[in-house]
């Protein structure tokens, strides 16, 4: 069953998908069953990146167009940022995929997309009518587990490492991915979803001042 519905999928019109909410559950949503899909379909035993190329390989035919993981991530849901470590927009500029994106980037979908390992989020289903609720659960779930360990005494943040990676989306500069530049936007943007009134309230008026380290992720494969 689960494989007809996918080949359904080469059929569907995704000029359907006409709102902002229509568009984030349903993309959302493929990524979600095409990395499980993937992880069946090549066998994976300990981690996705001990297959070549996974994210590019594992791809639908949706609507006659091919997408891979990668395109779904950083070329639909990431407005075309491109790829972290590839220059350039995912999709080129006559690329006919590229009137599928999202028109603006919402950060929690880094909440809400699973990429198969153990640091990733817990996987969702996420519905039209819910979509921003379930994104707002979802980051605030994601970020008052192990996403966002908030040291008072200290002064010290430890973030996970979908936060310095994907630093640009949150507000920082590009060089956050290499270590450099300043975090405090990504405290700031993270900050509300913080449910302990304290560690909130914390880091709105100390965000300059703390001391920012990202956890190490673990990319063994999740079992999901």
């Amino acid at each position: 069953i689960y494989r007809a519905l996918t080949v359904r999928l080469q059929k569907f019109d995704l000029s359907e998908l006409s709102s902002r909410q229509e568009k984030l559950a349903f993309w959302i949503n493929i990524y979600n069953a095409l990395i499980i899909d993937g992880i069946i379909r090549y066998g994976a035993k300990k981690s996705v990146n001990k297959i070549p190329g996974f994210f590019e390989r594992v791809a639908y035919n949706i609507g006659g167009y091919r997408f891979s993981t990668d395109d779904i991530e950083h070329g639909i849901l990431r407005s075309n940022a491109g790829h972290l470590v590839i220059p350039g927009s995912q999709f080129g500029e006559n690329d006919p995929r590229r009137s599928f994106m999202m028109d603006t980037l919402d950060f929690r979908i880094h909440f809400a997309v699973v990429c198969g390992a153990r640091s990733c989020p817990p996987i969702n289903f996420y519905d039209v009518e819910k979509i921003d609720e379930q994104l707002d659960l979802a980051a605030r779930s994601f970020l008052n587990s192990d996403g966002a360990e908030i040291d008072i005494a200290r002064k010290r943040v430890t973030l996970s490492k979908i936060l310095q990676w994907y630093g640009a989306d949150f507000g920082a500069g590009s060089l956050i991915l290499l270590g450099f530049g300043d975090k405090t936007p990504i405290l700031q943007t993270i900050a509300p979803y913080i449910v302990d009134e304290e560690k909130r309230t914390f880091i709105h008026q100390h965000a300059g001042e703390l001391k920012v380290r990202f956890r190490g992720y673990d990319w063994s494969l999740n079992q999901i």
